[in-house]
């Protein structure tokens, strides 16, 4: 639409500027015409002048009367000034017009000293009939002011139509020279414009492609947030997200060091940010005049833009871009096209990865189910085998559970597997993992632990589990615990695990609610255990 614009007022420049051109031209013309229809004028005030002192000589001749006398003088007079104006007239004009004018100057000077032998005779003698009227209208002299006369007209006229020949040639070639020029100008702004736009268009269909194959949600964020960073120079974008769990506004992309949102994030809610509570795109100017000014980016610099994420209806977030200067209506349109764009994508990934952790989660307890437990085992059995440090797997088994469960009833079973799942999740370290492997049985994995490392902890957990109190149980709910590490006890993932399982067997043996670990000479062989196999193979112990 901009650009459209600027096509349209350059193409008004050009015709204004033309018409302007053609104007001056005209006006050009008109001066010379003029010009020389003033010239021509005082040419033929000269030989009007010529004739009325001709005139004036031949009556004082034949009658004597001082008043022709006095038309020659007054004729002379306005000989003078006529000559005066066509000298003026050409005085800017080539030499040949001035030698012209010299020569009529000059025939004209010889009648009239002629004419003043004559009158002088005249006055000397008395006049006659034939004394020198019939000689100086006959004779040459006049005859040849005539010809330089003439002469003179036709230069006069041949310099008028040169004259207007040029001012029409300028006026051509103004023409041409504006035209070419904004050509040029309008080809530079056109050519200029479509390679600006195909830039805009090459980076939107770049980042489409790139933000397509992002992995994760948190690359899909670090993509929009370059793609609108190189989209608009001098930028900085920072993607907010909206979590509804905990009512606040998060940053999923690192924040600007010397930005003020840093601070203003902290503890803010969804609410804050104006974008996100009208659905709407936000525009922040310095200096400029709200009614209401957004928590987050009013004041935050020169300019800020906030643009809602919007997914089907609901605004899961938004971005906060910071720039320069106001920004053009073309870059505004992308800026929202770009949000708009990655709005489902990162919404896909997102219940993308949702999927994938109830996928791996089990349902009852909210720890890890027994595929994500076998999964997570490879991997931290890999990572030890890898780093040369010791795993610990301690499996843990509720005693007589089955009693339970046919006491008080299945969901008051499950109460109590709730309960045991939340003990040992708290009981410990983030860098430790706890998973349901199967029925009543629990497996946790202890990285860089040894076994009396392990062991202790088996130990706190079992005493927490006495401690627990589930409503409408009346009895103490414990658990059997067995202790295996890597490399002592296995070298592979199955040996592992059985080597835990056999140690649990030994604590179920002992008397259960203790912790056991496997002797060095009793390593089982075989492969690994399936999940659920153990638990029922000690099912009612």
């Amino acid at each position: 639409m901009q650009r459209h614009l600027r096509i349209r007022l350059l193409l008004v420049a050009a015709i204004a500027a033309m018409a302007g051109a053609v104007w001056l031209a005209s006006e050009s013309q008109r001066s010379a015409a003029n010009a020389s229809f003033g010239e021509l004028e005082a040419a033929q005030s000269v030989l009007t002048a010529m004739f009325e002192q001709q005139g004036g000589v031949r009556g004082f001749v034949e009658t004597g009367r001082p008043a022709f006398l006095q038309e020659y003088e007054e004729g002379r007079q306005s000989f003078e000034g006529a000559l005066a104006r066509v000298r003026r007239g050409v005085a800017g004009d080539g030499a040949d017009l001035r030698r012209a004018i010299a020569e009529q100057e000059r025939a004209a000077r010889v009648w009239q000293a002629a004419a003043d032998a004559a009158i002088g005779r005249v006055e000397v003698s008395g006049t006659g009939p034939g004394l020198t009227s019939g000689a100086l209208h006959h004779k040459a002299l006049f005859a040849s002011f005539r010809i330089e006369h003439d002469r003179l007209v036709d230069r006069l006229k041949n310099e008028r139509s040169s004259k207007q020949l040029r001012a029409g040639l300028v006026a051509v070639g103004l023409v041409l020279l504006l035209s070419l020029l904004f050509v040029a100008l309008g080809y530079l702004f056109i050519e200029r414009g479509a390679r600006a736009e195909a830039r805009r268009r090459e980076l939107q269909v770049q980042f489409g492609e790139v933000l397509g194959v992002a992995r994760s949600e948190t690359e899909c964020y670090d993509v929009l947030r370059r793609h609108l960073e190189r989209s608009l120079p001098g930028a900085s974008a920072v993607v907010l997200n909206r979590n509804n769990s905990a009512d606040r506004l998060e940053a999923r992309t690192p924040l600007p060091t010397t930005s003020q949102l840093a601070g203003r994030l902290s503890g803010a809610s969804p609410d804050a940010c104006l974008s996100i509570r009208t659905g709407k795109s936000h525009a922040e100017h310095a200096g400029g005049d709200r009614l209401l000014n957004c928590e987050l980016c009013g004041g935050i610099g020169p300019n800020a833009t906030c643009v809602p994420s919007l997914v089907g209806g609901e605004v899961v977030g938004s971005v906060l871009v910071e720039h320069p200067r106001p920004l053009r209506p073309h870059e505004s349109e992308g800026l929202r096209a770009s949000v708009a764009e990655a709005a489902p994508v990162i919404a896909n990934q997102r219940n993308l990865v949702l999927a994938e952790m109830r996928a791996a989660t089990d349902a009852l307890t909210g720890l890890a189910n027994a595929r994500a437990v076998h999964e997570t085992l490879k991997r931290m059995v890999a990572q030890s085998l890898r780093t040369l440090k010791p795993l610990a797997a301690v499996l843990f088994d509720l005693d007589h559970f089955k009693q339970v469960n046919d006491v008080y009833g299945h969901g008051k079973g499950d109460e109590v597997l709730a309960a045991m799942a939340d003990a040992a999740r708290s009981g410990i370290r983030e860098a430790d993992f706890v998973g349901r492997y199967g029925g009543e049985e629990f497996l946790i994995l202890l990285p860089d632990t040894e076994a009396e490392g392990a062991r202790v902890v088996a130990e706190k957990l079992r005493a927490c589990f006495s401690a627990v109190k589930v409503g409408g149980l009346e009895r103490r709910v414990t658990a059997s615990f067995g202790v295996a590490v890597m490399p002592d006890d296995a070298i592979d993932a199955g040996e592992l695990m059985r080597s835990a399982d056999r140690a649990l067997y030994a604590a179920k043996a002992g008397g259960r609610d203790r912790v056991e670990t496997l002797p060095r000479d009793k390593r089982p062989a075989g492969e690994l255990v399936p999940a659920g196999s153990l638990s029922g193979a000690r099912a009612g112990r």
